[in-house]
């Protein structure tokens, strides 16, 4: 099953694809990365993360800016941010786990919704710890990427057993069959996978 189209740049006359987060998507980034963590994907639940949203393109030799985000009171998968912005850069790049699809409120869609808050597709979050209180971040100015994330306490699992609908957009329609073009680069859901990270071109 299809999850979303990718946004993939060919850096180099190989085949290999590039995926960098791009500004304005909701991504999620690990707490505590592993370099060994794709050959030992039962360990994958060990892993902490959290979701951002992402505010700068990636520059190379300096990283990506980014926010925190945090589950809005009273919504299910309604999220905004919860601090102000930090860097990760470019060695730390491997910790973004993958794109979570989101659409960004205006505010007006119904009472209580906070105005640039995501609605995240609630198909694509993932079965693993995820942390979305905002008491769990620290409030000072983060000195660099691990002080920024090694604050993260009360982890919660992400997602019920039964997975909601969203509230606000129809995330299905991205995937109708008139949105794909050839040569373009897909993120497919698959069971070996808490997370649709897998690609197909």
């Amino acid at each position: 099953m299809f999850s979303h189209l990718a946004c993939s740049m060919n850096r180099n006359n190989y085949d290999a694809i590039n995926i960098f987060p791009l500004e304005g998507e909701t991504w999620l980034l690990s707490k505590d990365w592993d370099m060994n963590w794709c050959p030992h994907l039962e360990n994958n639940k060990n892993f902490n993360y959290k979701f951002i949203e992402v505010l700068s393109n990636y520059v190379d030799s300096i990283g990506v800016h980014v926010a925190y985000l945090v589950k809005a009171k009273g919504f299910t998968c309604l999220f905004h941010r919860a601090r102000d912005p930090f860097l990760v850069s470019a060695m730390d790049m491997f910790r973004f786990s993958h794109r979570i699809p989101s659409m960004k409120m205006t505010g007006m869609e119904r009472d209580n919704v906070p105005e640039g808050s995501f609605e995240l597709n609630p198909s694509s979050l993932p079965t693993y710890q995820v942390d979305i209180s905002a008491s769990s971040i620290d409030q000072r100015e983060p000195s660099n990427f691990m002080d920024s994330v090694n604050s993260a306490e009360n982890l919660i699992g992400s997602v019920p057993n039964k997975v909601p609908e969203p509230e606000f957009y129809k995330f299905s329609a991205e995937r109708s069959l008139k949105k794909f073009k050839f040569g373009e680069c897909w993120v497919i859901y698959s069971k070996k996978m808490p997370c649709p990270v897998t690609m197909g071109k």
